[in-house]
């Protein structure tokens, strides 16, 4: 996939994405066009999280070039954990719709999750208004998946919104619970 065609699929999956787009999304060869899309997609969010971060620096009047040290410091700790854990998750939510009836393979679920994923992933780091590309990009996830999988628009929100956020739930509390005691007893401890 060349630059300009890559730049183009950005460009058009900035907004919702009608359904019947995925069709024609998922027909990549192999996983290497995702991946290339998704690292362009986090190279393309790091001046957005720059801008992000200088305004947040700027309403609370801390150090601009702090702030901005902040962002340059993380980025290899966003791209070198950030991609596995993607993939992770990517796998994870492939399962849940194979559970729930799916029938894609795990190739075109990766192309879905990552080119329907556009706002999120470039737009997702804003502060405050970053919730708003997010909630578009899974609402065209969702999308995308029910019509690759060819499965309710119901069920994949079963398996991409509602799974993953009771899962959340039961590790937050299995956490607090494991290490809650932990805690108050370093907290009890004489100095």
């Amino acid at each position: 996939m060349d630059m300009n065609k890559i730049l183009e699929r950005i460009k058009t999956t900035l907004w919702i994405v009608p359904e019947k787009r995925f069709d024609e999304m998922v027909k990549d060869g192999n996983y290497t066009d995702s991946f290339l899309y998704l690292l362009i997609c986090m190279v393309l969010s790091i001046p957005v999280m720059m801008l992000g971060f200088t305004a947040i620096a700027l309403s609370s009047k801390a150090d601009i070039p702090g702030a901005v040290s902040a962002v340059a410091i993380s980025l290899p700790a966003v791209f070198l954990i950030g991609i596995p854990l993607q993939y992770i998750g990517f796998g994870v939510e492939f399962v849940l719709l194979k559970i729930l009836g799916g029938k894609a393979d795990f190739q075109k679920s990766v192309q879905v999750f990552v080119y329907a994923g556009t706002p999120s992933f470039i737009f997702g780091s804003l502060p405050y208004i970053g919730i708003l590309p997010s909630l578009l990009g899974l609402y065209n996830i969702v999308v995308g998946s029910a019509r690759i999988h060819q499965m309710p628009v119901w069920k994949a929100v079963i398996a991409i919104v509602v799974i993953p956020i009771l899962l959340a739930v039961v590790i937050v509390f299995a956490l607090a619970a494991i290490l809650g005691p932990a805690a108050a007893g370093l907290a009890a401890a004489p100095v």
